[in-house]
This record gives C-alpha cells, sequence and structure tokens, in this order.
C-alpha cells in the first residue's frame, strides 16, 4: 500500500491546504475524517482543516465544522457552535450556500438543539434546503405541513413534498407514501 507521502493526490491536496486553498483544506479534512486514499483517520487534523477552510467561509467545511461539534468528533461536542457553523453555511457559503448546512440549521430549530426551539424557522430552513435539492428537507416538510409545525397545514402541499422526495427513491418516503396510499391519507386509497 501506499504511504500517505507517496500518494500523488493527497500531496496535492495538502500542498493546496497549505497555501490557502479552503477547497483542498476542507478535501484533506475529509480525508483525515474517512481515511480515504490511505490516510490515517485523525479526526483532531479533520476538524483542524475543516475550521480552517471554514474560517474562509467554505460553505461544504462550515458545514463540516458544525457536525464535528455537533457529534464531538476531533472536538469538544457544542451544540451551540455547531448550530453556528450550520448557520453560516446555510448563509453565508462560498462558493454556494451548503444545502447540508440549511437542513442541520432546520433541525436544529426543529429540535431546539443548540438554539431555542423554532417551528417557523425550522420550516423556512427546511424549504432552502429543499430548493437547493435536499430530499430530505422535502419529507421534512410533508410532516410539518401534515401536522401544521411552524406553518399553516396544507395536505395538498405536503403529499407534493412527499411524492417528490419519494420519486427521488428516500426510503422514508417510499414507505409513508405507501402507507398513505393503503389508508386512503391524502391520496386515494388503493385497492
Amino acid at each position: 500500500t501506499m504511504s500517505f507521502l507517496e500518494d500523488p493526490h493527497i500531496e496535492k491536496l495538502r500542498q493546496g491546504a497549505e497555501e490557502g486553498d479552503p477547497e483542498a483544506m476542507n478535501a484533506l479534512g475529509g480525508h483525515y475524517c474517512t481515511g480515504h486514499l490511505g490516510v490515517k483517520v485523525d479526526k483532531k487534523a479533520a476538524f483542524k482543516w475543516f475550521e480552517k477552510a471554514a474560517n474562509e467561509r467554505h460553505g461544504g467545511a462550515c458545514y463540516n465544522v458544525g457536525l464535528c461539534y455537533s457529534t464531538g468528533s476531533g472536538v469538544k461536542q457544542d451544540h451551540e457552535k455547531a448550530f453556528e457553523w450550520y448557520k453560516i453555511a446555510a448563509e453565508e457559503g462560498k462558493p454556494t450556500k451548503d444545502r447540508d448546512g440549511m437542513f442541520m440549521l432546520a433541525e436544529a430549530y426543529c429540535e431546539g438543539r443548540g438554539t431555542q426551539q423554532d417551528n417557523q424557522q425550522a420550516v423556512k430552513w427546511y424549504r432552502r434546503s429543499a430548493q437547493y435539492g435536499h430530499i430530505n428537507a422535502n419529507y421534512h416538510m410533508w410532516m410539518c405541513l401534515c401536522e401544521g409545525r411552524g406553518v399553516e397545514a396544507n395536505l395538498e402541499a405536503a403529499m407534493k413534498n412527499l411524492e417528490f422526495a419519494a420519486s427521488r427513491r428516500h426510503g422514508e418516503a417510499m414507505w409513508d407514501l405507501g402507507v398513505c396510499h393503503a389508508t386512503g391519507q391524502g391520496v386515494a386509497q388503493a385497492d
């Protein structure tokens, strides 16, 4: 097997990261996190590189720093700091705002994790995340619209979100859509 120093892809990433390229920093952090390409797993090194890229407002890195704080990976667990980094990823991320950051921000608002629970803010961020293509956000919008949680209940809009998520092979959405068809909830009941 190749050693860490022998892999040309990793060496190129390391060079780019050390020269201040946020994309390279985030990617190198990812390799430390997962151990890809023979890199020895080192969660603290992963966090260090994610944080350097996040300080440059790299959207994916801001999300990764939030995830590290949320799970305590390479850093002391801190839900308030996780919330702040998800917020930065969602609102300021470069080159684009991060849909995963938007989704995790919605989850934090929904569950009151690292911030005050606020279902209206949760819906706002689920919607934005869904607009950026986060299928799990469509699934969560279905639940919010069915229950009237943070938004006025709207079964028709709820079912559109559920059907969309199911059409993108979201497992839970596929299951729940089947249950809806079996029971006639929101759709014509299947025979």
